[in-house]
């Protein structure tokens, strides 16, 4: 177990040029639609008011804006789940910024909190010993060090 302890965490390489730019390819391909869909809706709304002079209640604009909201926040939420890493950090951002968001938005990206697969511990230990302790025990630096 000792072994264990001293071990050296492997961190796996730094993506290259080429897989970060596909990377945040495959994020803007997913969430740009969903960002572009909002002013898309909204010519929508006002092509109908003001050119084929249809009336909209308040009832069902806000229906279509519940709508869009679930469909968006949902693509957004698998997209940063997927992807994971940075996009995990700025997703628990956005679900606390209920000032700017919809409520759809920061309900599903809450779930980033608390839903997202945890390290093993013996992994946090390693890397905490690693790149912090310069491989000294945890009880050096702390009095409590919850699993």
């Amino acid at each position: 177990d000792d072994d264990d302890h001293n071990a050296s965490v492997e961190f796996p390489p730094p993506l290259s040029p080429l897989q970060r730019t596909a990377r945040a390819l495959s994020f803007y391909r997913r969430v740009l639609p969903v960002l572009a869909a909002y002013p898309v809706k909204q010519a929508e709304l006002n092509v109908r008011r003001n050119v084929l002079q249809q009336s909209v209640s308040p009832d069902d604009e806000d229906q279509i804006w519940t709508d869009l909201d679930e469909w968006g926040s949902q693509r957004v939420a698998d997209t940063i789940q997927e992807l994971k890493g940075f996009y995990v950090k700025t997703g628990q951002v956005i679900s606390t910024r209920v000032d700017l968001f919809p409520p759809a938005y920061t309900d599903k990206l809450q779930q980033l909190q608390d839903g997202i697969e945890a390290m093993p511990f013996d992994l946090v230990e390693q890397v905490v010993r690693q790149e912090l302790l310069d491989g000294a025990p945890l009880s050096d630096s702390f009095l409590e060090f919850e699993e």
